[in-house]
């Protein structure tokens, strides 16, 4: 019942405003937030910030959007790490709106940590067309072998969890193929 109440203060409150309104007091609590973490942000303030700074709308600034983005990122490892697979696809999906385009060659450890977990996430949430979608965009992105083996071995869960057995085949043997161990033809094997 608590949450209930709690829900419906919030919808009065927001009654009284208008969306500026919200949104100029969700960017104030988001810097508030901010200048109490520090360079220190602990797990109950990151999710807090992020909620906040997600809020507050288009007005923020570079070093505020940096931040939204990091709080994103770190709330959304947070939540894949509890299970809170739902919360951390939406925390992932705001962190990839707020990335920098170039991402991919400026900081290629960050993008691909970010698709990578969201791949997982989308398909740990059952959300299987979004998690194709982030495969191939990290398949299309990654420069290294062992970047493109996390996101196969992601693949090959999904096929075998779907009952795409054929698939989860063929991302096998691209995989073996990649690292040089020759696989033989599927008419072969019998």
């Amino acid at each position: 019942i608590g949450q209930f109440v709690h829900d419906k203060v919030s919808e009065a409150a927001y009654g009284l405003i208008g969306a500026e309104e919200a949104e100029e007091l969700h960017h104030r609590i988001g810097d508030a937030l901010l200048a109490e973490a520090g360079d220190a942000w602990p797990d109950d303030l990151v999710f807090r910030i992020a909620e906040q700074l997600n809020a507050a709308g288009s007005g923020l600034t570079d070093d505020e959007r940096l931040a939204a983005f990091r709080a994103n990122l770190q709330a959304g490892q947070r939540a894949k790490s509890s299970a809170a697979f739902a919360a951390a696809s939406r925390f992932y999906e705001k962190a990839a709106a707020l990335i920098s385009p170039d991402a991919w060659v400026s900081d290629y450890a960050v993008a691909l940590s970010l698709y990578t977990d969201s791949a997982e996430v989308e398909y740990a949430a059952v959300n299987y067309p979004r998690a194709e979608e982030l495969f191939e965009l990290v398949l299309g992105k990654a420069t290294a072998l062992q970047d493109r083996i996390r996101i196969h071995v992601a693949q090959i869960e999904y096929y075998k969890a779907s009952m795409r057995f054929a698939d989860a085949l063929i991302v096998v043997r691209t995989v073996l193929e990649d690292i040089g161990v020759p696989f033989l033809p599927i008419e072969e094997i019998d």
